[in-house]
């Protein structure tokens, strides 16, 4: 019953919000969620999360992770940044140090997270201290959550105010209350629209309550480090190698094993990424965008899978049609040892690929893709 009224309450979410709440693995065995949001200056994607879930609270740096949103697409952020880097973000967000954001480097495409961090300053204080309802929003694994809140006025910061308390609203949704919760939204409404109010960073040890990083410090914080990330040239993606094309990876189905290399990595170097079809499903799936093909020449995919890796696969590799939908250029595209063949792509400066591959053993291996 507890989870038909969780699926009851997540469809009262506006379909902008639903789509934000992303359920995060992490490299050290830590689970919990993210708030997936599109920065106000470059559009670029990134995720807002406690630093705990992805590290433990004496480090000082964490790797990049995956991620699985709620339609069951997985994407891969980079190495987050930490609240700490910078002595200002810190005291925005109150001296909470358990917060931290990462880009979205891979899943998605370029300026499609159009999500915000909530409302700001006045505008949100007001939000909070007038809205009748609470929501909070969560991901464990690859089921959605939603059970109502009830917020309580006592600051649980030591009286600075970037933190408070939220509970259930129903007493039996105090078994929602555990782990995986850190990172989860809390939603708000105002004037007919769902904001996110808070994000969860810890429960008390009862499990009655729910410590709540407010957005609008969030907010501050993320602006802060994106000022101070700005003028630093080390902060850019890297840059193809002069005359190579780029390739981005917007979309990807299945679900990664562990200790997986990102598949980002593998489009310049080379690395072992694996995944199985997800559940219910026959495929894995990989969308590449692909930009800087020179014109007038000739270009291949090559799809590299050391045997160390994984058994050779064959791909379906479909084209993007103006029309949106997709055209299949070959049906059977090996994926192997190194030196294997490649696969003819049709001619222009730039095209979105599909890659689609029905795994034999289950599971498939993939080490490098090239174009040339």
């Amino acid at each position: 019953m507890r989870s038909v009224l969780a699926a009851i309450l997540l469809a009262l979410l506006p379909a902008k919000i639903l789509a934000e709440t992303v359920f995060v693995a992490a490299g050290f065995g830590e689970v919990g969620n993210g708030w997936l949001f599109g920065s106000r200056s470059d559009q670029s994607c990134w995720i807002a999360l406690p630093w705990h879930v992805v590290a433990t609270m004496e480090a000082q740096s964490a790797p990049p992770f995956f991620f699985t949103d709620q339609e069951g697409r997985i994407g891969e952020a980079a190495a987050p940044v930490r609240v700490t880097q910078s002595d200002l973000a810190l005291a925005a967000t109150g001296g909470n140090d358990d917060l931290a954001f990462a880009r979205v480097t891979a899943g998605l495409r370029p300026g499609s997270c159009n999500s915000r961090l909530g409302l700001p300053g006045a505008g949100f204080a007001l939000a909070l201290a007038t809205t009748d309802r609470l929501q909070f929003s969560a991901m464990q694994e690859r089921t959605r959550i939603g059970f109502p809140g009830e917020l309580l006025r006592a600051v649980a910061d030591a009286g600075r105010g970037g933190t408070f308390l939220v509970r259930p609203e129903n007493e039996a949704d105090r078994a929602f209350m555990q782990g995986g919760l850190s990172g989860a939204t809390v939603l708000m409404e105002w004037e007919g629209r769902l904001h996110p109010a808070g994000m969860v960073l810890s429960v008390l040890d009862d499990q009655s309550a729910a410590v709540v990083l407010r957005f609008d410090k969030l907010r501050e914080a993320f602006e802060i480090l994106e000022a101070d990330a700005a003028g630093r040239t080390d902060s850019a993606p890297d840059a193809p190698a002069d005359g190579a094309p780029a390739i981005a990876i917007i979309g990807v189905r299945g679900v990664v094993g562990e200790n997986s290399t990102p598949l980002t990595a593998l489009v310049d170097k080379s690395g072992c990424w694996r995944a199985a079809p997800p559940a219910g499903e026959r495929s894995v799936e990989i969308v590449l965008s692909v930009t800087g093909l020179a014109e007038g020449v000739g270009h291949s995919l090559r799809l590299v899978a050391d045997p160390a890796c994984g058994p050779p696969e064959s791909y379906v590799v479909e084209l993007r049609d103006t029309g949106g939908g997709w055209v299949t250029i070959s049906g059977l595209c090996p994926g192997g040892p190194e030196g294997g063949k490649s696969c003819r792509l049709p001619p222009g400066t730039e095209m979105e690929l599909r890659l689609r591959a029905a795994p034999r053993q289950g599971w498939l291996g993939l080490s490098r893709i090239e174009i040339r």
